[in-house]
This record gives structure tokens, sequence and C-alpha cells, in this order.
């Protein structure tokens, strides 16, 4: 991961700010030569000069810090990667993406079971442990949660309660416009994060 998010850094101080912000629509301060990035809605400052990740809040801490695997990577990748190109609102499952498919199965396979056993008939809780993250119900499932790791890049998290039939379970959705952002070891990451602050 270092290797990774060293090669991100390098890329990112070789372009030109006001063309990051243009295509990702984050904020940039020459004078601190700092990025504010909303990651789940909470700013996250990339300061180009001394290469740190800062913000404030449990929050952050879980963000950056417990999930650094998944998310220092990503948001370098976010600002390098990421066009001007809004999201549709069609919504697909990663793993039934052709390009995305082999990279969503094995030891890559998401945690949908964990989480779909952890909230298990508890709606309410779901909720508010997505409100943390300044997620919003959705319509999906018997219970869904609307998410925005990043600006372009919205996820929305499906679950379905079990019952005398058949377990719980739950799918996670990205906008179709996902591949265009990031590459798809990128999208992983997303989706992986995007779990794991649920639990």
């Amino acid at each position: 991961m270092k290797e990774g998010e060293s090669f991100g850094w390098n890329s990112l101080l070789d372009l030109d700010p006001a063309e990051v912000v243009r295509r990702t629509g984050v904020a940039y301060d020459a004078g601190t030569r700092t990025y504010t990035v909303p990651i789940y809605g909470h700013p996250v400052k990339l300061c180009m000069e001394s290469r740190t990740i800062d913000g404030k809040g449990e929050q952050f801490e879980a963000i950056i810090g417990k999930y650094a695997y998944f998310s220092r990577i990503s948001v370098l990748s976010y600002l390098i990667n990421a066009k001007d190109v809004l999201p549709t609102g069609h919504q697909i499952k990663p793993a039934a993406d052709g390009a995305l498919e082999k990279l969503f199965q094995g030891s890559h396979a998401l945690p949908l079971d964990g989480i779909s056993a952890r909230w298990d008939g508890q709606a309410d809780g779901f909720i508010e442990k997505g409100k943390l993250y300044n997620g919003e119900p959705g319509t999906l499932g018997d219970i869904s949660l609307k998410l925005e790791p990043f600006e372009r890049i919205p996820v929305e998290l499906v679950l379905w309660f079990g019952d005398d039939e058949f377990p719980a379970r739950g799918d996670l959705l990205f906008d179709s416009t996902c591949n265009l952002h990031v590459p798809p070891d990128i999208i992983w990451s997303i989706a992986m994060m995007s779990i794991l602050i649920l639990f």
C-alpha cells in the first residue's frame, strides 16, 4: 500500500490543482497547498507540502485511521482520476459488471453476509449508524442507506431481513458511472470501506 500511496502523491503533485477541482468538485487552498475532500460528508484535508491526510472527529478516525488501507489510496486515486461527470442515478452491482466481476470474487468477496447479519431486523439502528456518515434512507430492499464516499461516486447499501425461509442478505450498488472515475481495484476499496464503517 505504501508504494501505491507514494505513487499517488507523486501523480497528484504533477496535476494542475484548478483542473483537479474542476473534475472532482473538491476545494483547494493555494496558500497551504491543501485539498479538502468530503468523504462520507466529512471534510478530509490532503496537504501536498507534507503529504499528510488530516481531519477531525470520530468518523475521520474511522475512515482515515482504522480503514486507512482502503481510504488513503482511494482518495488519492479519486483526485487523480475522477472525471467531470455527474452520477446518472442508474445503479449497478459491481459483481454483475463485466469489468469488475472477477475482482469481487473469492478472497475479494464483499462482507455482505456479515453486515446483513449485523443489522438483521434492526432498521432504526442501521439508519442511525448511517447518519454518522451522512447517509440517507433509501427505498430499496427492507431497508437501504445512500452514502457518498466521494461526490462523484455515490453508493447504496441494501439489506433484506431474514425470515423462516431465507437468511438476511445484502447488496452494495454503485452508480453506473463509477468506473469512469477510478480503476476497478479502487472501486473495490470504496466498496469495502462503505461496508466496514457500518459494522
